[in-house]
């Protein structure tokens, strides 16, 4: 016997509609410009890698916390290396995690603010 479905849910399963989130594109000369631009603080994590941050963050004395991928593992994040990162960085201490780098701290980046 099929189970009928209750009237909200049908019109759930009829609505066709989507909802599209359309990204909005910086682009910037500098990382300085960008950091001026958005305004980072002490609330913001910037992922990195380290051979990054010393030529082109380093001298700003930015506030962030900054992370850096190699202090965790190298290679292609490991559930591993994602849950030692979680457990450093406490989820209430960001409000906004920032990708400076590969594809690896582009994952990474994109798990950090899912877990948030």
């Amino acid at each position: 016997m099929a189970k009928q479905m209750d009237a909200f849910s049908a019109a759930l399963m009829a609505d066709k509609r989507e909802i599209i989130f359309a990204p909005t594109v910086y682009k910037f000369d500098t990382f300085a410009a960008m950091a001026e631009e958005f305004k980072l603080n002490e609330r913001d994590v910037v992922l990195t890698n380290e051979f990054i941050y010393v030529p082109f963050m380093k001298d700003l004395g930015l506030k962030c916390q900054f992370v850096f991928q190699e202090k965790f593992g190298a290679g292609e994040p490991s559930e591993e290396m994602i849950q030692v990162m979680y457990d450093a960085i406490p989820y209430d201490t960001y409000d906004r995690v920032i990708a400076v780098g590969g594809g690896a701290i582009m994952d990474l980046c994109k798990l950090l603010g899912c877990k948030r």
